[in-house]
Protein backbone atom coordinates (compact mmCIF):
# COMPACT_ATOMS: atom_id res chain seq x y z
CA UNK A 1 0.00 0.00 0.00
CA UNK A 2 0.95 3.52 -0.54
CA UNK A 3 0.02 6.43 0.60
CA UNK A 4 1.38 10.20 -0.26
CA UNK A 5 0.09 13.55 -0.01
CA UNK A 6 1.04 16.94 -1.84
CA UNK A 7 0.92 20.03 0.92
CA UNK A 8 1.10 23.30 -0.29
CA UNK A 9 2.62 25.54 2.30
CA UNK A 10 2.13 28.84 0.47
CA UNK A 11 -0.36 30.61 2.63
CA UNK A 12 1.40 29.37 5.54
CA UNK A 13 4.66 30.64 4.30
CA UNK A 14 2.84 34.21 3.61
CA UNK A 15 1.52 34.12 6.95
CA UNK A 16 4.52 33.54 8.95
CA UNK A 17 6.18 36.04 6.39
CA UNK A 18 3.68 38.70 7.05
CA UNK A 19 4.48 37.79 11.27
CA UNK A 20 8.50 38.50 10.70
CA UNK A 21 7.50 41.89 9.40
CA UNK A 22 5.22 43.23 11.45
CA UNK A 23 7.22 41.88 14.61
CA UNK A 24 10.00 43.86 13.04
CA UNK A 25 7.88 46.98 12.61
CA UNK A 26 7.00 46.56 15.89
CA UNK A 27 10.34 46.18 17.13
CA UNK A 28 11.24 49.58 15.32
CA UNK A 29 8.24 51.21 16.72
CA UNK A 30 9.09 50.15 20.46
CA UNK A 31 12.83 51.14 19.77
CA UNK A 32 11.36 54.59 18.47
CA UNK A 33 9.48 54.97 21.70
CA UNK A 34 12.34 53.80 24.11
CA UNK A 35 14.55 56.71 22.66
CA UNK A 36 11.61 59.03 22.51
CA UNK A 37 10.95 58.38 26.21
CA UNK A 38 15.00 58.40 27.37
CA UNK A 39 15.23 61.65 25.09
CA UNK A 40 12.64 63.01 27.09
CA UNK A 41 13.85 61.98 30.67
CA UNK A 42 16.95 63.14 29.89
CA UNK A 43 16.34 66.61 28.43
CA UNK A 44 13.90 67.31 31.49
CA UNK A 45 16.34 66.18 34.14
CA UNK A 46 19.50 67.79 32.46
CA UNK A 47 21.30 70.88 34.44
CA UNK A 48 19.87 74.24 33.37
CA UNK A 49 21.05 77.23 32.48
CA UNK A 50 20.14 79.21 29.00
CA UNK A 51 18.32 75.41 27.87
CA UNK A 52 20.94 74.86 24.87
CA UNK A 53 22.07 71.75 26.29
CA UNK A 54 18.26 70.44 26.71
CA UNK A 55 17.76 70.71 23.31
CA UNK A 56 21.02 69.85 21.98
CA UNK A 57 19.97 66.04 21.64
CA UNK A 58 20.25 64.10 18.36
CA UNK A 59 18.46 60.44 18.23
CA UNK A 60 18.99 57.74 15.42
CA UNK A 61 17.59 54.43 15.36
CA UNK A 62 19.19 52.11 12.56
CA UNK A 63 19.19 48.26 11.48
CA UNK A 64 22.47 47.13 10.95
CA UNK A 65 23.24 43.08 10.64
CA UNK A 66 19.56 42.14 11.55
CA UNK A 67 19.48 44.26 14.61
CA UNK A 68 17.75 47.34 16.08
CA UNK A 69 20.39 50.08 17.29
CA UNK A 70 19.40 53.25 18.62
CA UNK A 71 21.78 56.26 19.16
CA UNK A 72 21.52 59.32 21.49
CA UNK A 73 23.50 62.27 22.15
CA UNK A 74 23.94 65.89 23.40
CA UNK A 75 26.40 68.09 22.10
CA UNK A 76 27.38 70.86 23.27
CA UNK A 77 31.18 72.79 22.92
CA UNK A 78 32.28 76.10 23.79
CA UNK A 79 36.04 76.76 21.89
CA UNK A 80 36.75 73.25 22.28
CA UNK A 81 35.07 72.19 25.73
CA UNK A 82 32.70 69.72 25.50
CA UNK A 83 29.99 71.11 27.82
CA UNK A 84 28.01 68.28 27.47
CA UNK A 85 30.01 66.16 28.60
CA UNK A 86 31.25 68.00 31.64
CA UNK A 87 27.89 68.34 32.58
CA UNK A 88 27.11 64.92 32.60
CA UNK A 89 30.25 63.67 34.07
CA UNK A 90 31.39 66.50 36.48
CA UNK A 91 30.71 67.35 39.78
CA UNK A 92 29.02 70.56 40.90
CA UNK A 93 26.46 72.64 42.28
CA UNK A 94 23.13 72.52 40.36
CA UNK A 95 22.14 76.71 40.09
CA UNK A 96 18.85 77.71 41.18
CA UNK A 97 17.68 77.39 37.37
CA UNK A 98 18.55 73.78 37.60
CA UNK A 99 17.06 73.48 41.15
CA UNK A 100 13.74 74.54 40.14
CA UNK A 101 13.20 72.01 36.91
CA UNK A 102 12.59 69.43 40.00
CA UNK A 103 12.96 66.45 37.70
CA UNK A 104 10.48 64.22 35.84
CA UNK A 105 8.55 60.90 35.83
CA UNK A 106 9.11 57.78 33.55
CA UNK A 107 6.03 57.09 31.16
CA UNK A 108 7.24 53.71 31.08
CA UNK A 109 8.99 52.57 34.52
CA UNK A 110 6.94 55.31 36.84
CA UNK A 111 10.77 55.74 37.79
CA UNK A 112 11.48 59.16 38.89
CA UNK A 113 14.75 60.97 38.22
CA UNK A 114 15.76 64.63 39.56
CA UNK A 115 18.06 67.40 37.70
CA UNK A 116 21.70 66.15 37.73
CA UNK A 117 24.70 65.15 36.29
CA UNK A 118 24.83 61.54 34.24
CA UNK A 119 20.98 63.13 32.73
CA UNK A 120 21.82 60.35 30.04
CA UNK A 121 23.14 57.84 31.80
CA UNK A 122 20.73 57.52 34.42
CA UNK A 123 17.54 57.10 32.51
CA UNK A 124 19.41 54.68 30.04
CA UNK A 125 20.12 52.20 32.78
CA UNK A 126 17.01 52.90 34.60
CA UNK A 127 14.64 52.67 32.08
CA UNK A 128 16.46 49.41 30.14
CA UNK A 129 13.80 46.83 31.84
CA UNK A 130 10.91 48.78 30.92
CA UNK A 131 12.30 49.18 27.54
CA UNK A 132 12.53 45.55 27.19
CA UNK A 133 9.07 44.44 28.62
CA UNK A 134 7.50 47.69 26.00
CA UNK A 135 9.35 46.26 23.31
CA UNK A 136 8.56 42.23 24.07
CA UNK A 137 4.65 43.19 24.46
CA UNK A 138 4.76 44.92 20.64
CA UNK A 139 6.43 42.50 19.21
CA UNK A 140 4.10 39.88 20.98
CA UNK A 141 1.63 41.51 19.65
CA UNK A 142 2.36 40.14 15.92
CA UNK A 143 3.03 36.65 16.67
CA UNK A 144 -0.55 35.89 18.14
Amino acid sequence: MNFSADLNIGKFQKRLNGIKKEAQENATTGTNDAVDEILRIASEIAPFQYGTLQRSHKRKVNEKRGGLFAEIAFSVSEGGFNYARWIHEGVYELGSESVSKGGTTSNLSGKSYAVGRKYLSRPIEGESEAVRQHIAKLVSKALR
